[in-house]
């Protein structure tokens, strides 16, 4: 029992803690919290030993030609990034759509209108590059019915208040520790489009080469088209000088069939991963690079697909 007060007390400290911070910080002027907290960020860079090791090994790992210069300040930047995403999440919860509309315009809109006019649904890929949160927020604005699957924080009160924010505009979140596949075909029947954030390590995934080594990496969007016909498309959030940002949506990714399943699977794995590198690569600094993306191993799930080992399927 006493361990049960001790978790549920934590909980409510961690809660209370939170929303006391989110009340102070929205009180005060949008640029000003910007202006600091982007300074904190180059701080925590340098105060923050794991995140900030974790930044400098994914780096050594994509970008072994690049020098530690290189490296600290792509690290560094990211930094900046991953802070200013979450202001503007939380500043974004109390703006109108109108004010949203002026700050995230779109590219190639007109790709996603267009699958979306199939009725099958559109299996969007993403990553947590840019501001992640925007390609949500101006799909629900537009009244595209967006569909999202994240993973739900430690807290489930924190949780479930950050979860009012992204969905207040009409998207709906489906939670990936539920693994409630059901969820997402409803979706695609719904003809929603569903976003899949598939760039970080994914434990129970398959193995392809993302920048140039084999990462654990999750095949549920591609085995999801598989299953329905759903197209895919993907979208990312680039940001502008003028402190706007612009949310790109790009041609459909057609799945190319091989002679197995399997096969088919991991190659197009292979190819969306493949372009989610590009997209990084164009803007690097822009990319939630403290994170352990290459930190599942082959020899851990010898049972799991593997691309380099594609023709034994």
């Amino acid at each position: 029992m006493n361990r049960i007060k001790k978790h549920f007390n934590k909980i409510n400290i961690e809660y209370w803690a939170f929303r006391v911070f989110m009340a102070v910080m929205l009180f005060l002027p949008y640029r000003l919290v910007l202006f600091f907290t982007r300074r904190i960020a180059y701080i925590g860079f340098y105060i923050l030993k794991g995140p900030r090791e974790d930044a400098l090994s994914s780096l050594s790992i994509a970008y072994p030609e690049k020098t530690e210069k290189e490296k600290r300040y792509i690290a560094k930047k990211s930094f900046k990034n991953t802070v200013t995403t979450f202001v503007e999440f939380a500043y974004s919860s109390k703006w109108s759509n109108e004010k949203l509309k002026k700050i995230i315009k779109t590219e190639g809109l007109d790709n996603l209108k267009k699958l979306i006019e199939k009725g099958k649904g559109v299996i969007v890929i993403t990553g947590h590059i840019g501001n992640w949160e925007y390609s949500a927020n101006i799909s629900s604005i537009l009244g595209l019915n967006p569909a999202f699957i994240v993973r739900a924080l430690d807290n489930y009160r924190i949780d479930k208040y950050v979860s009012h924010w992204r969905t207040k505009r009409g998207a709906i979140s489906i939670n990936r520790k539920n693994g409630d596949l059901r969820a997402i075909f409803e979706a695609l029947k719904e003809n929603r489009i569903v976003g899949f954030l598939s760039d970080q390590n994914f434990s129970e995934g398959v193995f392809v080469y993302f920048f140039g080594q084999i990462a654990c990496t999750a095949a549920g969007s591609i085995a999801m088209a598989m299953k329905t016909g759903s197209p895919i498309i993907f979208s990312y959030a680039k940001r502008n000088s003028d402190y706007t940002h612009t949310v790109v949506f790009s041609e459909e990714m057609k799945l190319e069939l091989k002679e197995t399943k399997e096969k088919t699977l991991l190659h197009n794995t292979q190819r969306y991963t493949k372009i989610l590198e590009d997209i990084i690569r164009s803007n690097p600094e822009e990319w939630l690079w403290a994170h352990r993306r290459w930190n599942t191993y082959p020899g851990e799930r010898p049972n799991a697909l593997h691309y380099d080992k594609i023709d034994e399927y």
